[in-house]
């Protein structure tokens, strides 16, 4: 069962389960004030997406910090504020692009992956230069040796996977936690640090689907298993022996507590402590299950209320523990590929999977859940813990929707409508710092969207009608949003801030241009832009192309379907052409706040909890 939190914040703890929400968000009853109401494009045409043997296909824009080379301009490129092409692609027919924390990844037409951006631990899958031809800070293809057509990649912040046309998934770069390199397996039975060459990952059988989280992987399997590798610190692995997991509750039983037992972490505070014998110090509250089978969230009662659920018919308090120790050895255990406890599962089959940076979403039937870091309430399920270990339901899910996550927010796309969940000021729902977190989805005031990504600490959404829509952490120009206005840029030189509901791109690049998808790493963001015509996808392997070849310069090829490519479209493309190198974008940043938040240049492992 399920906690519901309506309009007002408060808990519920009727047993109400998480579908309840979902109704009651699309029936207006948990909206809030975050509405974005700006003019949508009018374009001439939009691409059609209901043929399924050819794709519509375009050109790659980049903005955001280049200090790492993930904006794929060149080495003096370091800051871009607004969409800029990458000119390398533009003869390329990418249809999906993918951003790690700090690298990039594209997939044309013809199963070619180009990449660029951080490979200190191999996550472009090919070795930097020398030669200097091989450079990381522009696209280069990635060689496969021996793989099928490519059919779908996802990145993490320093790997990389593949899945291609038989069913296997590849793996290069490393996996890492907060105490760093877990490693790689290589051949499928050595285990090294990293691996910049493209490795097939064994014992998987014919995957169907993969999803990336900041340092796991999890796939779909043809028999509708779920399995993942990589770190379980906070539980995304969703293992029912919770190997590798460090977060740990306990469960204590009325019968074993006193009502004088419970206090405050702070005088007057809300944060509620269990004082006994075996540890005097004290250990938080963090739920209080009561026996219709439901239950509280204790993060923000004060002893008082605690006191008063106890009295009313509780049956047991959840304390949070200190962190477990989890060795190397364990560690590595989990780099082979182990299967998710799906018990809870009651809607049948698996059928989509999703990663968020320390979590991990399953779809069955309408149903969604979710397991993994939850320090905001990212996972969905209602409460704070530091994880959740095992697959929990979480809400009602359209089968041909979207889940996923940043560090710590959640986001769901169901119907066009986007909904959010987590920390709220990165929740896009128009809450400020300090606010509460948001426990259980809640709508994001949008027009209907088509697709639905997250970076690090930003969401972007792309609309039906070909706009982007940005909100999260602005620090690095990930967002797009200086100047506000491209036509009335009086604010061009001002530090971009923050967004705590969507801000629709205002980018003369892309006014009259449908922006196909878009994505996000820790301080960029990538977006593809129809070029207005289509592609057929082809089965021609990744393997064939040499690794010092160029999209420029990989000979002739059939000419693409096209569409009646509008006139300023032509203009565009031929302007980025002919365009000289890019000139460096200074930015300064001042501020106590915009230290505390500072940009890091070269980020080790994702955190493997929130702040709470």
């Amino acid at each position: 069962m399920f906690g519901v939190e309506p309009v007002d914040g408060r808990p519920i703890t009727n047993g109400a389960s998480a579908a309840a929400t979902l109704d009651a968000v699309h029936n207006g009853m948990a909206s809030t004030t975050a509405t974005a109401s700006p003019v949508p494009k009018a374009l001439d045409q939009t691409p059609d997406f209901s043929m399924d043997s050819e794709l519509p296909v375009g050109d790659v824009f980049v903005h955001g910090s280049g200090e790492c080379d993930q904006l794929g301009l060149g080495d003096g490129t370091l800051w871009r504020k607004k969409p800029t092409p990458v000119r390398g692609l533009l003869a390329a027919r990418v249809h999906s692009v993918v951003c790690g924390a700090m690298h990039t990844m594209c997939l044309t037409t013809d199963g070619l992956l180009y990449s660029w951006g951080c490979n200190d631990d191999g996550a472009l899958g090919r070795c930097s230069g020398p030669p200097e031809s091989l450079t990381d800070c522009e696209p280069r293809p990635v060689p496969i040796a021996g793989a099928a057509h490519v059919k779908s990649i996802a990145c993490g912040d320093n790997h990389t996977c593949a899945l291609d046309s038989t069913g296997r998934v590849w793996a290069w770069g490393s996996y890492k936690d907060s105490s760093g390199h877990i490693g790689i397996m290589r051949f499928g039975r050595e285990i090294v640090r990293k691996c910049h060459t493209p490795q097939i990952v064994q014992n998987l059988g014919v995957t169907i689907a993969i999803s990336i989280g900041a340092n796991h992987t999890i796939a779909l399997g043809n028999d509708h298993r779920v399995r993942g590798w990589g770190s379980n610190a906070t539980g995304q692995l969703g293992l029912n022996n919770r190997r590798g997991c460090q977060v740990m509750e306990e469960h204590i039983s009325v019968e074993e507590t006193t009502l004088s037992q419970l206090a405050a972490m702070q005088p007057g505070g809300k944060r509620v402590v269990l004082n006994r014998s075996s540890h005097p110090e004290g250990r938080r509250v963090i739920r209080i299950c009561l026996r219709t089978g439901s239950w509280i969230d204790a993060s923000s009662l004060t002893v008082d209320q605690a006191r008063e659920h106890l009295a009313a018919g509780a049956c047991a308090l959840v304390l949070e523990l200190p962190d477990r120790d989890v060795s190397i050895d364990e560690k590595r255990e989990l780099l082979y590929p182990q299967e998710m406890d799906l018990t809870s599962i009651q809607e049948g089959c698996v059928t989509a999977l999703f990663a968020a940076c320390e979590g991990s979403f399953l779809v069955a039937g309408e149903a969604a859940y979710g397991c993994g870091l939850n320090g905001d309430g990212q996972v969905g399920v209602g409460y704070l813990s530091l994880g959740v270990p095992v697959p929990q339901r979480i809400c009602q899910m359209a089968p041909e929707g979207w889940l996923g996550g940043s560090l710590q927010a959640s986001f769901a796309l169901s119907h066009g409508t986007v909904t959010a969940w987590g920390k709220a000021e990165e929740c896009g729902l128009g809450l400020g710092p300090g606010s509460d977190p948001v426990l259980l989805p809640r709508a994001v005031g949008l027009p209907p969207m088509r697709t639905l990504r997250c970076g690090t600490h930003h969401a972007i959404a792309c609309s039906e009608a070909g706009d982007v829509f940005f909100w999260g952490c602005g620090l690095s120009h990930q967002l797009g949003n200086r100047p506000r206005d491209s036509n009335n840029p009086y604010d061009k030189n001002e530090d971009p801030p923050d967004e705590i509901r969507p801000y629709m791109l205002s980018s003369k690049q892309l006014e009259q241009r449908y922006v196909l998808m878009a994505d996000g790493g820790a301080q960029h963001t990538v977006e593809l832009a129809w070029d207005g015509t289509y592609a057929e996808l082809r089965e021609l392997g990744v393997d064939m192309v040499m690794p010092d070849a160029s999209p420029m310069l990989l000979g002739k090829r059939p000419a693409a379907k096209v569409m009646k490519k509008p006139a300023d479209v032509k203009k565009t493309e031929a302007k980025a052409k002919s365009a000289k190198k890019p000139s460096v974008v200074q930015s300064t940043k001042g501020g106590a706040a915009k230290e505390q938040r500072s940009a890091i240049k070269r980020p080790a492992a994702a955190p493997n909890r929130s702040k709470k």
